[in-house]
């Protein structure tokens, strides 16, 4: 077990570094809201997930593929919509698109969690960094097209309460890379990595920043 966590205060809002999701939503009633969740097929996405329909939420759960995202929402119990999107393709998101527009959900809120970290060489889709692809471009083909409720923009913070999150009337949550930390003094025009998985990804950060 790492000892970072045990040196780790909680912010403002009372929640920290330890905080479960149940913790945080815990008293939250997320009946009728709708929310589309991006990487639901594990880790934080699962989580996310999990809890949103516990809290009475339906959650449009997207995976890369239908047969993932079917898995993961048999495992949950509540209310849950499975759909195939693949980041690193505008045309599979393009179609999930379609799918949500063409039926009867409003969203109340997109979590954009999905993102692949640290390949081991550089990979490029459509002349794109693929890390960039998905975890970004794809992220913003697929927000910028869908109506949320009162769109409000937040990002995963210790200061954001359970409070704020419910009286929300229409919420982005982005989950963002911490790869920039990464970079110290490695960084030179040119230089590809020399053996560090995250410089590709960082220069094109980077670039488009």
């Amino acid at each position: 077990m790492s000892l970072f966590p045990l040196n780790q205060s909680a912010g403002p809002s009372g929640f920290g570094y330890r905080s479960t999701a149940e913790e945080v939503t815990d008293g939250l009633d997320l009946s009728g809201k709708t929310y589309l969740v991006t990487g639901c097929s594990t880790g934080l996405g699962r989580e996310t997930l999990r809890v949103l329909t516990l809290r009475g939420a339906r959650v449009i759960a997207l995976a890369r593929t239908l047969e993932n995202a079917r898995e993961v929402c048999a495992q949950v119990a509540g209310d849950t919509v499975p759909l195939a999107c693949e980041l690193s393709d505008p045309g599979s998101i393009n179609r999930a698109v379609d799918e949500i527009r063409s039926s009867d959900h409003r969203l109340d809120g997109i979590i954009a969690n999905a993102g692949i970290m640290a390949l081991p060489k550089l990979q490029q889709k459509f002349d794109l960094e693929l890390q960039f692809l998905t975890n970004h471009v794809g992220h913003f083909i697929l927000v910028t097209v869908l109506p949320i409720n009162g769109l409000t923009t937040m990002a995963f913070s210790s200061t954001i309460s359970p409070e704020r999150i419910s009286t929300c009337h229409g919420t982005l949550m982005v989950s963002r890379s911490c790869a920039i930390c990464y970079l110290h003094d490695t960084y030179q025009p040119g230089y590809l990595g020399r053996g560090r998985p995250q410089m590709p990804y960082i220069r094109v950060s980077l670039r488009h920043g």
